[in-house]
């Protein structure tokens, strides 16, 4: 992970209007804050090779199971 990522807290949001709970009781602040935290190395991951191949591979496993399905 990049060590320039800045997490945002409770602090730092201290003065803005409350963020509406999820349907999971969590804050949506949270929430963004995990998701600006791990979507980097997402996005990493899928622009590797290996990535690349498991998205591939992915992608033809949903296509083989669309099928199967249709032929039932």
């Amino acid at each position: 992970m990049a060590a320039n990522r800045k997490v945002i807290n409770k602090e730092d949001l201290k003065g803005l209007p409350p963020s509406p709970e999820t349907k999971s009781g969590v804050p949506k602040y949270e929430l963004e804050s995990l998701a600006r935290t791990f979507l980097p190395d997402i996005i990493a991951f899928y622009e590797s090779e290996e990535g690349q191949r498991r998205f591939s591979e992915w992608k033809q496993e949903q296509e083989r199971t669309k099928r199967q399905g249709k032929n039932k």
